[in-house]
Order: C-alpha cells, then sequence, then structure tokens
C-alpha cells in the first residue's frame, strides 16, 4: 500500500477492533492458565481460598464469550460499519484487488530484463494469458460505466425539462446532476486507460518472444506504467462511486455484476505476475509448481522396451 492508503482509518478500524478483541481473548486465556495452573502458585491461590470448579467455568468462560465476540464481529458488524462509513462492499473489494494488482505489477517490472523467468517462452505465454484477462476484465467494468454515464445524462435532460417546464429551474440540482456525469465520465476514462495499458504489455510479450530489439526494456517500462495506472483506478473508483451513490443513493445491479465479476478475474493478472517470486503460496501452488518445474529438467536416461 502506498502512504495514502496506509492513512485511510475508516477501512482499517475493522481490523483494528478485531484485533484488539483477540488480544483481549488470549489475556483471558493467559490470566485463566495464571491463576489456576497449580504449578505456578499465586497470591490466589492460597490455601483457605482453594480453586473451586466454579472458578475455572467462569474464566474459561470470559475466555470463549470473547472468542465468541470476535466471530459475531467478523461475521456481522463489519459490513454495517462499511456502510456507516459510506463504504460499498463490492468496491471495497474491487479496490483492494487492484492495489493487490498493482503491487504484484509493480514487483514484476521493478526485475531485470535479463531475469531467466522473463526470457521462458512458457512464462511469457502464461504472463500474456493472464493480461489478456486482466484486458477483458476491465472491458467489460468500462461498457458498466458507460451505460452508467448514459443513463445519468438521460437523467440530466428528463430533470432539466422537467423544471424548465414547471418554471422552477435550479441551477445547482442541474449542476448536481452535470457533476455526476462529469465523475462517470471520468471512470470511464480512468478504466479505459488501464484496460490499454494491459494490451500494451500483450504486444510487447508479443515482441519479446519474437526476439525484437529492445522489447525486454520496453516490457518492464509498460510493465512499471500499469502497476501506476491500476493504482490510480483503484482510488478512482472508490472516491467516485462512494460520490455517485451518496447523491442518487443507487447502485446498479449491472454495476455489481461488473465489479463482482473484475474483482474475479482480474487475480489471474496477480497470479501470472507472482509466478516468479512465490516458492510457497496459495494462488499458484507455486511449490508444487516449481518441484514440477525442477522435476521436468531432470535429464531422464531412456529406458528401453522389454515388451511382454
Amino acid at each position: 500500500m502506498t502512504s495514502h492508503d496506509r492513512r485511510d482509518f475508516s477501512l482499517h478500524t475493522p481490523m483494528i477492533i478485531n484485533t484488539t478483541l483477540s488480544c483481549l481473548s488470549s489475556a483471558f486465556w493467559a490470566l485463566y492458565a495464571w491463576l489456576f495452573d497449580p504449578k505456578t502458585p499465586n497470591y490466589f491461590m492460597v490455601s483457605d481460598h482453594p480453586v473451586t470448579v466454579i472458578d475455572k467455568i467462569l474464566a474459561n468462560s470470559l475466555a470463549a464469550a470473547m472468542n465468541l465476540i470476535q466471530i459475531v464481529w467478523l461475521l456481522i458488524p463489519r459490513n454495517c460499519h462499511r456502510e456507516v462509513v459510506g463504504q460499498i462492499a463490492d468496491v471495497e473489494s474491487l479496490r483492494s484487488v487492484l492495489l493487490s494488482v498493482a503491487r504484484s505489477l509493480e514487483r514484476l517490472g521493478a526485475a531485470a530484463p535479463t531475469e531467466e523467468f522473463l526470457t521462458q517462452t512458457k512464462y511469457l505465454l502464461r504472463l500474456k494469458k493472464g493480461m489478456s484477462i486482466g484486458w477483458q476484465s476491465l472491458a467489460v467494468m468500462e461498457i458498466a460505466f458507460i451505460q452508467m454515464e448514459e443513463n445519468l445524462r438521460e437523467k440530466v435532460t428528463v430533470t432539466a425539462a422537467a423544471l424548465a417546464a414547471a418554471q422552477g429551474f435550479k441551477k445547482s440540482t442541474s449542476q448536481d446532476l452535470l457533476t455526476n456525469v462529469q465523475v462517470m465520465r471520468s471512470l470511464h476514462e480512468e478504466c479505459k486507460v488501464s484496460k490499454e495499458a494491459f494490451g500494451e504489455i500483450q504486444r510487447e510479450i508479443k515482441n519479446k518472444i519474437a526476439n525484437v530489439p529492445g522489447s525486454g526494456e520496453n516490457l518492464q517500462i509498460n510493465i512499471k506504467a500499469t502497476a501506476e495506472r491500476t493504482r490510480n483506478l483503484a482510488r478512482s473508483v472508490r472516491a467516485n462511486m462512494e460520490t455517485i451513490n451518496g447523491q442518487e443513493g443507487i447502485f446498479p445491479p449491472t454495476m455489481k455484476i461488473a465489479f463482482n465479476f473484475c474483482t474475479e478475474q482480474i487475480l489471474a493478472v496477480k497470479s501470472s505476475a507472482d509466478a516468479p517470486f512465490l516458492w510457497l503460496g496459495f494462488g499458484g501452488f507455486a511449490l508444487r509448481r516449481r518441484l514440477k518445474l525442477s522435476f521436468d529438467k531432470v535429464n531422464w536416461p531412456a529406458v528401453p522396451f522389454l515388451g511382454y
């Protein structure tokens, strides 16, 4: 995350509360072990006040209650908190994924063009496939932005005509509607720029495979640029969609579908970008993949067929 993202306290508040609950739970368990462990006598274990079963149950119940509160917090209030601070769950999920993709691309772009994995056609084809999926994901989201922009423009026209007919035309109302259109156009442009950046990477990968002079350096430059554009898109999506949602009070189903689709599919970009750097990991099963690659590199002796 960038320094701007780290200062976002409203997004981190659920994590802070969850961590606090976890620490309290651990503290109760430690207190229980310290008070009632016969191997470590203490002030509360004096002879005239022996520890009873009820005492143990009480301390144990306090620790268990904190665990229950933590689970309930994870299941229910986190989404409520997002709604209170004006956050949309789908938008926040997409923003987090885009920032993660940007970090992965940034690390890949920082690698030297002469790195072994960047000279392997097999990996370059995998990277190209991931960028293609990223391009298609952003294309779907771009279509949703265009559709919503058209709907907002139509609303501006209808509202202006109605207010003019009623002789109650308010410039501020019209200006608010036009602002929404401009915000959506800004989102559309950001998404289009990011989509084209993924297309540029695909073209440079083709040049790299074809051994075009300078293609290695150009590929790394484009990857770095795409990382920055993806990060800008993440920031723009959050700020602008919250503005639209606050004024319009709706989050269209088509936009929800597009956001969820992009959130799931654009992870292919992260998976392909992270593949050379992971020895252990969840997404790419990197340990199994590396073992398989090492196994394939072994020059096994030819075994003659003996027949039956």
